[in-house]
């Protein structure tokens, strides 16, 4: 019966830091968003968006980009490391976020996968 309850714990935390992992990523993707949104309107254009946002290599530089489109708390949780993203809950589920290219005539997306070590 211990063993149960036990179990019954341990998959109970695991699927809440699949929740927190997933609701992490949308929150970065919203980000992205907004900075394209404003990177490409006023004075800038989206050619101009996406040729910053290709330029920005790694996972910190991509960060950086969109780290006044987060709020602190997410912000704070997030650790850069080599083209990833990652927090807590996505070491513990041995994920982590990544920036996708962005080509012309399409649109750049964050994606929760596996996490590899680089």
């Amino acid at each position: 019966m211990a063993a149960l309850i036990i179990a019954s714990i341990t998959n109970t935390a695991r699927d809440t830091h699949a929740v927190l992992a997933r609701q992490q990523a949308v929150v970065v993707q919203e980000a992205l968003n907004a900075w394209v949104a404003a990177a490409s309107s006023g004075g800038g254009s989206l050619q101009q968006a996406r040729a910053t946002y290709n330029a920005a290599a790694t996972g910190a530089q991509k960060l950086a980009l969109i780290q006044d489109y987060l709020d602190a708390s997410t912000r704070g949780n997030l650790t850069a490391v080599g083209n990833y993203l990652r927090s807590d809950s996505m070491i513990m589920q041995g994920n982590a976020l990544s920036f996708s290219a962005w080509p012309a005539n399409d649109y750049p997306s964050v994606q929760l996968s596996t996490y590899t070590a680089q």
